[in-house]
């Protein structure tokens, strides 16, 4: 899936087509552009996948919402939060 600026592409092809001179479909460009289908979209929120017991008892817990997760997830299913890299998980 990939997002666009919708503000920043009518401008793009406003621009384009006034420079072009190229005016018989403009109209119609960017109305394609205002009523293209739209998605509500959410920031990416991270979380760290933290260390908890010992021995037998060991697991991993989401930094987010403590809910346990596999050492290998790479979001958790509660919060739905990416866990970093292990490197960046620092």
């Amino acid at each position: 899936m990939r997002l666009i600026d919708q503000d920043a592409l009518l401008q793009d092809i406003s621009k384009t087509i006034e420079e072009s001179g190229c005016v018989y479909h403009e109209s119609e460009i960017m109305d394609c552009v205002r009523y293209a289908p739209t998605i509500d979209a959410e920031p990416v929120v991270y979380a760290k996948i933290v260390p908890k017991g010992k021995g037998f008892t060991h697991w991993h817990e989401c930094s987010k919402c403590g809910t346990a997760v596999d050492i290998g997830d790479k979001c958790c299913r509660e919060c739905r939060a990416h866990f970093r890299k292990e490197q960046d998980n620092g």
